[in-house]
């Protein structure tokens, strides 16, 4: 089998792209190519990037300005080589999702750093949880400024928010949103900082996210705005507005899914990357279906399947060794394994989403994932209709 013109592009865009030669090889490996075809695109490849001697420029070039001193959008862009996918293999919807994720936590495992924005991220949210909280049991046993008690006709009791009650949940929501956001498009910064092979670090991409402030905010707002409408749309309506909120819920977050990396890689404004976005999710729409239902799905699946009756399994081994405290022990572990599973499928989640971005923005395929495996979960439209007649 003889390379073809895509195939000697992909090699090229990837070694453009910093991925190691050892780790292309694998992946077209993968896809089924012979090791002949592999050797010959790599010549081919090779002897384009091959520069004659007067185009070696004998200083540093401002592409490689660090992301804290020049954002990404305003790098003087790498040259990108579109690239078309091979041909997909089927599998199911579980198995793709199972090996997506083993490609993000390949990511993951060559940058452990990356877990720093989210934790983070989770350590904002649950402090501005608590101090809503603290708040709202301070004031139900003395002012009532914020919450109040209710007794209905049949004497039971419930604490309704006031106006300034409903201020703060307002507040706090979008502080929560905001953290979440800040975080995820330093993190979509460095992750796309992984994907171009530049030399970055955490600070660097905070410093970033810094310079973005307004269009983050602005689509925290635009979020927590559209959360309440869909929660009151629920209230209202009961059982059909909690189907509709779900469904209109689950279109929102999947239309989305690219909002954070665009902001991180571009100067675009809140509104302008929410319909960016769309227009990438209308253009590939089935690959962020695949993935978020896949790695949620296996990751609820696999803590509940699995993770639940170790722990209680041990809570009763431990429990007759060493009574409450050895269940005690189970109960923290459990406490433990969902914290990590929530960090993990956070950041592999948050990791696939750039992955997709960057290939539907740039039809490159980034580093450690493996083009035969896109090539399962991009289908377009056109050729899903194409594909039923």
């Amino acid at each position: 089998m003889n390379p073809t013109p895509d195939m000697n592009n992909y090699v090229l865009a990837q070694l453009q792209a910093g991925l190691t030669p050892e780790d292309i090889t694998g992946q077209l490996r993968a896809a089924g190519w012979p090791d002949t075809a592999i050797q010959a695109a790599f010549s081919a490849a090779k002897q384009q990037l091959a520069p004659a001697p007067v185009a070696i420029a004998p200083e540093p070039t401002p592409a490689i300005t660090t992301p804290a001193t020049l954002p990404s959008e305003q790098q003087p862009p790498v040259q990108q080589v579109q690239v078309q996918l091979p041909p997909p293999i089927k599998r199911g919807r579980l198995k793709t999702g199972w090996l997506l994720f083993k490609q993000s936590l390949r990511v993951i495992k060559d940058n452990p750093g990356l877990s720093r924005y989210v934790i983070m991220s989770m350590v904002w949210s649950l402090g501005i949880f608590a101090v809503v909280v603290t708040i709202a049991i301070l004031d139900a046993t003395h002012a009532q400024t914020f919450f109040y008690k209710a007794i209905d006709s049949t004497g039971k009791s419930s604490y309704t928010a006031t106006l300034p009650g409903l201020l703060l949940l307002a507040v706090s929501g979008f502080m929560a949103t905001f953290a979440t956001y800040y975080y995820g498009v330093a993190l979509s910064s460095h992750v796309l900082s992984i994907f171009r092979g530049t030399p970055s670090d955490y600070k660097q991409h905070i410093a970033l996210a810094r310079t973005k402030l307004v269009a983050i905010a602005t689509y925290a707002l635009i979020a927590t705005v559209i959360g309440y409408l869909l929660r009151l749309l629920e209230e209202r309506f009961k059982l059909v507005g909690f189907i509709i909120s779900r469904i209109l819920g689950a279109l929102w977050t999947l239309a989305t899914s690219f909002v954070l990396p665009i902001i991180a890689d571009s100067d675009e404004s809140g509104p302008k990357a929410i319909k960016h976005s769309v227009g990438l999710f209308k253009a590939t729409w089935g690959e962020t279906i695949v993935s978020r239902i896949s790695l949620t799905g296996l990751i609820v699946l696999l803590y509940v399947v699995v993770g639940l009756p170790l722990v209680i399994l041990l809570a009763v081994v431990l429990g007759s060794t060493i009574g409450m405290a050895g269940i005690i022990i189970a109960l923290a572990l459990y406490l433990i394994g969902i914290i990590v599973l929530a960090v993990l499928n956070t950041l592999a989640s948050n990791i696939l989403n750039v992955c997709l971005y960057y290939y539907a923005q740039y039809k490159v395929i980034p580093p450690s994932f493996s083009p035969e495996l896109l090539a399962s979960v991009f289908i377009e439209k056109k050729k899903k209709k194409n594909a039923t007649r």
